[in-house]
């Protein structure tokens, strides 16, 4: 699988020929027993437990839209929210607008925290 990578790669490993390898996760841990495999262990039960009473559903939410995002298309956001009730606040700023706007995320924090 040398200069390749598949799906399941993610670590490169130089050989001695020169050539590059690449261990896929499986393959990481199943040997090691490091907090890596405990991590990888919980994220997947949790990517695979069933959720029997969602908080977004009884507890008060807040979402951020992002105005000029070009990854998730403001209006699918306001969906997004509406879905799960959530008191909405808009800024303008990109898909990372807690890096591009903090002021406004601040703000949002603010508002909820404050009721």
């Amino acid at each position: 699988m040398a200069g390749k990578r598949s799906a399941t790669s993610s670590f490169a490993d130089s050989s001695s020929s020169g050539c590059t390898s690449y261990v896929g996760i499986p393959v990481l841990l199943r040997n090691d027993s490091s907090p890596v495999r405990e991590a990888a262990s919980r994220a997947s039960e949790a990517l695979n437990g069933a959720v029997s009473d969602p908080s977004w559903q009884t507890r008060p939410s807040w979402y951020l839209v992002a105005a000029d995002d070009r990854m998730i298309p403001p209006p699918a956001q306001r969906a997004m929210a509406e879905r799960a009730g959530a008191t909405v606040a808009e800024a303008p700023g990109s898909h990372s607008i807690y890096v591009s706007r903090p002021d406004a995320v601040v703000d949002l924090i603010k508002q909820a925290t404050t009721g």
